[in-house]
């Protein structure tokens, strides 16, 4: 009912392929009646695009009530049309006016928006003391520690991070990966007291407050002991004492010498070596997939909407005994929306003669499997489309070539990447597959041999592979021994950006000139293709077998279209989207 209801919004938050630790968090939102009609009114929370990679323009989003079960977008009117990279939100009448104020917690600078009682709002962060304070914010509360009749605020702070001193954090030693907090020293929370006249001062340290090891992401306010006084209850990621660090200290009390080593090691190398019995479970997952698949291709057609196909897609695995959850949020990706890597609103009409890329995955008693194929919606590839999928899928086929000659993983990357840059090369899209392009500062990425990114990167922004078990991203041995589970996927992707997102240098220009006429005959394409394969004592067994070849992927969506279930267009369009 979230659209109906006249709430369209879509989190952003800046992926591009650079793996940067504030893109695991989410956003905030509040409910509040910034308005004094007495209805509740709704603020989401959003992120932007990081520096040097901008594709959109994303701002919070205000929706005022309207009394009748809807809500209007409000949020340029109210003064909040404004660009941050936000986290969490907190409501509160700091100045006493009765109207509630709002305090957005950010990477980078926090925002203050003071109520103005007349349905906007305005910034005071620089005017209220609170501005020129740069941190990775998560969260915040506003509180009366003092009780003066004042709101005060306390600010999570996670950890000291920034794009430009980002750690190079990977799972199998050479792609980078999203870092876990260990990798970053803490960040003491703030606490700031009011001081009646709109401004407040910094009282974290004299409070008792300061913690440089806290890495803070949520806070609540209760009265634990019932003295009247307000405490709070603040929730730390990976603390380093409470309950693992407290046992060991007690443990070392009794005996000094005690040796303590990690156990993560051992366990990510029984989570990579599956067992026979995991092995069949992944199977099993993998068959459901391919069964809610088949069902997904049969509803494909001009005129259809992506969550047509999700809706039968898990109509299909889960009927058939698939777990309830689904392995990972499924990919339903049409037209522009598969050169997003991870888009999942799958709300989109498909294009009548464009291609659409579904990246699915059931789950069977916990395991899980992934798949991913791109197919034409009219059932037939366009010569333009056959020559581009067919390069993902020399690549695909490449990849799985080394992997089954018993090759390493390093030896299974470099095959299907160097195969992917020549099949760009010859559509023009890079000017040769040793070709590269000058980085924005910081800017992570594969490098030629002159220290430049190279070109293929700007089309295929993610990982040959990974391993998948208990989770979609499972760890996985770069030996590729027997009872590893692994997956190649494959993609090219060109986003309609390319020219704003990379650096402005003489020798960028003189690329993206020559790529120009490529990139707009395939401006807004996206393919991938992805197979799970088990490593076994005889061999590499691809167990996703579904076509992959263009006249066989016809031919399967063209058999499977004669026998669908007819659509209902009166019930589709009764609820326009």
């Amino acid at each position: 009912m979230t659209s109906s209801a006249g709430v369209h919004f879509r989190h952003n938050n800046g992926a591009y392929g650079g793996k940067l630790l504030p893109e695991t968090l989410g956003p905030g939102c509040a409910f509040l009646d910034y308005d004094g009609d007495g209805w509740q009114d709704i603020l989401l929370v959003n992120s932007s695009d990081w520096s040097g990679h901008a594709r959109q323009r994303s701002t919070p989003k205000l929706y005022r009530n309207n009394r009748n079960g809807t809500f209007t977008d409000v949020t340029r009117e109210a003064g909040l049309d404004l660009e941050m990279y936000g986290l969490g939100v907190a409501v509160g009448d700091y100045n006493n006016d009765g109207f509630p104020d709002i305090l957005i917690t950010c990477v980078g600078q926090n925002r203050l928006f003071k109520n103005t009682g007349k349905g906007k709002f305005v910034d005071v962060t620089l005017a209220s003391g609170l501005g020129r304070r740069l941190a990775f914010s998560t969260s915040a509360i506003w509180v009366d520690y003092d009780r003066d009749g004042l709101l005060d605020l306390f600010v999570c702070n996670y950890v000291k991070w920034s794009a430009e001193h980002d750690v190079f954090c990977s799972i199998d030693g050479k792609h980078k990966s999203y870092c876990t907090p260990e990798a970053y020293v803490g960040q003491t929370c703030w606490l700031f007291h009011n001081r009646g006249n709109g401004n407040f001062e910094d009282v974290t340290a004299s409070s008792g407050i300061f913690d440089s090891s806290s890495k803070s992401l949520g806070v609540a306010l209760l009265d634990y002991d019932q003295d009247g006084w307000p405490d709070l209850l603040v929730a730390n990621d990976t603390s380093s004492g409470d309950p693992v660090g407290e046992l060991i200290s007690d443990l070392r009390k009794g005996s000094p010498t005690l040796v303590v080593r990690s156990a993560g090691q051992p366990i990510r190398r029984l989570r990579a070596i599956k067992s026979a019995y995991e092995l069949g479970l992944i199977r099993k997952a993998a068959q459901l997939t391919l069964i809610g698949f088949d069902a997904a291709v049969a509803a494909t057609a001009p005129g259809r909407y992506e969550y047509e196909l999700e809706a039968a897609l898990k109509s299909g695995y889960r009927r058939s005994g698939a777990d309830g959850a689904d392995g990972f949020p499924p990919i339903i990706a049409s037209g522009d929306n598969a050169t997003t890597l991870h888009y999942e609103a799958n709300d989109s009409k498909l294009p009548d003669n464009g291609m659409v890329l579904m990246d699915v995955g059931a789950a069977y008693h916990d395991y899980v499997a992934d798949f991913t194929r791109t197919i034409p919606v009219n059932g037939r590839f366009s010569a333009d489309q056959r020559a581009f999928y067919q390069v993902v899928l020399d690549a695909q086929l490449k990849g799985e070539a080394a992997a089954k000659s018993r090759a390493n993983w390093a030896v299974v990357n470099d095959s299907a990447r160097r195969t992917l840059a020549a099949g760009l090369a010859r559509l023009g899209l890079i000017e040769s597959p040793e070709a590269t392009f000058d980085p924005l500062p910081g800017e992570n990425c594969y490098k030629g041999a002159d220290g430049g990114c190279l070109q293929y990167f700007l089309y295929y922004m993610h990982s040959v592979g990974h391993g998948v078990g208990l989770d979609v991203h499972d760890p996985m041995l770069p030996t590729l021994e027997p009872g590893t589970v692994f997956m190649i996927e494959m993609g090219a992707y060109v986003r309609r950006n390319i020219d704003a997102i990379i650096a402005k240098t003489p020798r960028n220009e003189a690329f993206l000139a020559k790529t120009a006429a490529a990139r707009a005959k395939y401006a807004g394409w996206g393919a991938r293709l992805e197979d799970e394969f088990f490593s076994t004592a005889s061999g590499v067994e691809l167990t996703t077998q579904w076509p992959r070849e263009p006249a066989e992927v016809e031919a399967r969506a063209a058999r499977l279209r004669a026998s669908a279930p007819p659509r209902e267009p009166a019930v589709i369009n009764k609820y326009p989207r």
